[in-house]
């Protein structure tokens, strides 16, 4: 078994979110290898605006046959294209994994979004199995966001959120 760190820069809208709306679009990163066990995931906050009581899921998908829909506008993808996409998984950050708080960041932990309370060990919670090569990787995967509930962000940069995945292959 081999392990490996992926940090995924997500682009965000800097305009202020609602509910259900796209925190950020299918965003392409690769795998070491074909197949991945995600046994820790976290956010990097450079903005600190996600609070204790928001919540943002992350869907991972082996393919990108359509958006979730329009970046910051509500998500709308049709349940036939959600399925060609190839769901792999989903995590959230929520109230139940508010995080910590440096000066200048913020850093989430990321859980399971069909667990009640945070697990002690993530170990399992997800495999991500890649879809077929692009132009970029040999082991690409896909990562979107959706606001499921928010009390305000408003981001002033763009590049503010990271998402790193710590895998085992």
């Amino acid at each position: 078994m081999a392990y490996d760190t992926i940090e995924i820069p997500l682009t965000i809208s800097t305009d202020a979110y609602q509910d259900l709306d796209v925190f950020c679009l299918n965003t392409e990163f690769g795998l070491p290898a074909k197949s991945c066990k995600i046994i820790s995931a976290y956010l990097i906050d450079k903005d600190k605006q996600i609070a204790g009581d928001d919540a943002i899921d992350f869907y991972f998908f082996s393919q990108n046959v359509a958006s979730l829909g329009a970046l910051g506008a509500t998500a709308n993808i049709s349940a036939d294209n959600f399925i060609s996409n190839k769901l792999q998984g989903v995590l959230t950050a929520d109230e139940n994994n508010s995080g910590t708080s440096l000066d200048n960041v913020k850093v989430h932990l990321l859980m399971s979004a069909f667990d009640a309370s945070p697990p002690a060990a993530m170990e399992g919670v997800i495999s991500l199995r890649s879809g077929i090569k692009s132009a970029t990787n040999a082991n690409p995967m896909y990562v979107g966001a959706v606001i499921r509930d928010i009390s305000g962000l408003d981001y002033t940069n763009a590049d503010a959120i990271t998402l790193v995945l710590n895998v085992e292959y």
